[in-house]
Parts: C-alpha cells; sequence; structure tokens
C-alpha cells in the first residue's frame, strides 16, 4: 500500500493534530516510504501543523513547548500561524528555544520552501520572521522577510 508514496513526486502534509499524525506516522512504513521519495527529490510540502513535524524540534502546539519532530530539517522550528497565533504561545517558544536552533515564524498564506540546493525562499501573501539566540536566555528576531525574499541565516 505504501508503494505509491515511495513513487510519488509530490507529497503534501495537510494541517491539524502534529501530535496526532506523529504518533500514526512514526516508525510506519508509510513514513519511510515519505522519507526515502523526499531523499529521491520528491518534492514534501507541509502546511501548519504537517510543517511543525518535518522539522526537530518540533513546537508542541498544547503550550509553546518543544517536542521531538521527525527530524527532516534539524535546528529548525517551524511555528505556524505566526501572524494570528496567541501571544504567549509565541512568547513561550521564544524562551524555550534551544541554543543551537532557529524558530521560523511563518504567517498564514505564506510558505518557506527550502530549494533544491539548500536555499530558504519566501513565497506567498505574508512574512516569514526568524528567531533565534544572539545573547540572552530568550531567543530574539533576527529577521523578518516577504515573498520572494532569501534567508541567508538559515543554511541547513
Amino acid at each position: 500500500l505504501v508503494a505509491p508514496v515511495r513513487d510519488a513526486r509530490f507529497i503534501y502534509l495537510a494541517d491539524g493534530s502534529p501530535l496526532h499524525l506523529r504518533s500514526v506516522l512514526k516508525d510506519s512504513a508509510l513514513f519511510k516510504a515519505i522519507r526515502g521519495a523526499w531523499r529521491d527529490g520528491a518534492v514534501l510540502a507541509a502546511s501548519g501543523a504537517g510543517a511543525t513535524l518535518l522539522a526537530d524540534p518540533m513546537v508542541d502546539p498544547r503550550g509553546g513547548a518543544y517536542t521531538v519532530g521527525f527530524g527532516l530539517v534539524t535546528d529548525l522550528a517551524v511555528f505556524p500561524h505566526h501572524g494570528s497565533a496567541p501571544a504567549h504561545l509565541l512568547e513561550r517558544s521564544l524562551e524555550l528555544l534551544p541554543r543551537r536552533a532557529f524558530l521560523a515564524g511563518v504567517d498564514d498564506h505564506t510558505a518557506l520552501v527550502r530549494e533544491a540546493d539548500g536555499t530558504w525562499r519566501v513565497v506567498g501573501d505574508g512574512w516569514v520572521t526568524v528567531y533565534t539566540h544572539t545573547d540572552g536566555s530568550v531567543a530574539t528576531q533576527i529577521g523578518s522577510y516577504a515573498a520572494d525574499s532569501v534567508i541567508d541565516t538559515l543554511s541547513m
């Protein structure tokens, strides 16, 4: 049943509950097929909660803390619905962001796209805001990027 996914050239993970999706996909043949297709060059797209799951660390939607994601992209956490999320969730995510990591706040109707060469680009109507630790204990904003911007600080 997973062979069509393994052979797919485009795979999409929708918004919803990242914790439920993680529990369903973790260690499954389906996730192995998704990861294999992606490693072989398939486009892997995700929105909202689906996007948080692809990274590690992963923002926990229950309170803005972090949990383990799938780690297809490491040291980058995705904070979906950035422009409309409750402020206390973002504040908590900034307080708890691991020192080595970046947090990408992605607005609604906006995408953070990783090109085949590793370049990160913004597409859509909103902005992507990037946070990391510069000094101090709370991560701070290091840039906001509009559509067609390339984010040089993300070089993973």
